[in-house]
């Protein structure tokens, strides 16, 4: 029902192409600058739309829509994260760690996912046949992720292993850079 896209194609308009069954969720800052929109979501249209809300949180790398559900509130935040300067994991936690501070009746405070592509290789979710990606510097980056997974008490999603890109360069292997990650409230609701 939703759809998270990183690295969108937007045409000469800089509108993606997204079918007529979905609404499209662009980062506010898409309507400021059009040549850095990195993350959008498609709601699908049979979703109400009394039941969703964008959340802004200024930034072209991060896509944010609350969703009402029965259980409450869930944040679910969609974002880009160029490898080396990582931005968009920077400001999603700058954001969180801001909303937290606001009390506890901000409307974010509850469930939340984050998922997207962080650019990240790390032997925890990567084959350990991709242990040439496991360098110093590339695990150091990747330990800001799993710190920020531990203080907002968040699980991964996806199993180990699950792969994602085929790297054409070397043609022979997959990695995964794309990640889905729930506060732990959530992990009994997933299916598969």
């Amino acid at each position: 029902m939703l759809q998270d896209i990183t690295e969108p194609y937007l045409d000469h308009h800089h509108n993606s192409q997204a079918t007529h069954n979905w609404y499209t969720i662009y980062p506010k800052a898409h309507y400021t600058d059009l040549a850095c929109t990195h993350s959008l979501i498609l709601v699908n249209k049979r979703i109400a739309t009394d039941t969703w809300s964008q959340i802004d949180l200024s930034s072209s790398n991060i896509t944010v829509i609350q969703l009402q559900m029965e259980r409450g509130k869930v944040l679910i935040i969609n974002m880009y994260n160029e490898g080396s300067r990582q931005q968009g994991l920077k400001q999603a936690i700058t954001a969180m760690r801001q909303r937290t501070c606001e009390g506890h009746n901000a409307p974010y405070t509850g469930h939340m996912i984050w998922l997207g592509d962080f650019n990240l290789q790390h032997q925890m979710w990567d084959e350990g046949r991709n242990a040439h990606l496991f360098t110093k510097q590339i695990l150091e980056r990747s330990q800001l992720l799993i710190d920020t997974l531990a203080e907002f008490n968040f699980q991964m999603a996806l199993l180990k292993d699950v792969l994602m890109l085929h790297m054409l360069m070397s043609g022979i292997y997959y990695t995964r850079p794309d990640n889905v990650s729930i506060s732990i409230s959530l992990t009994d609701t997933i299916v598969h």
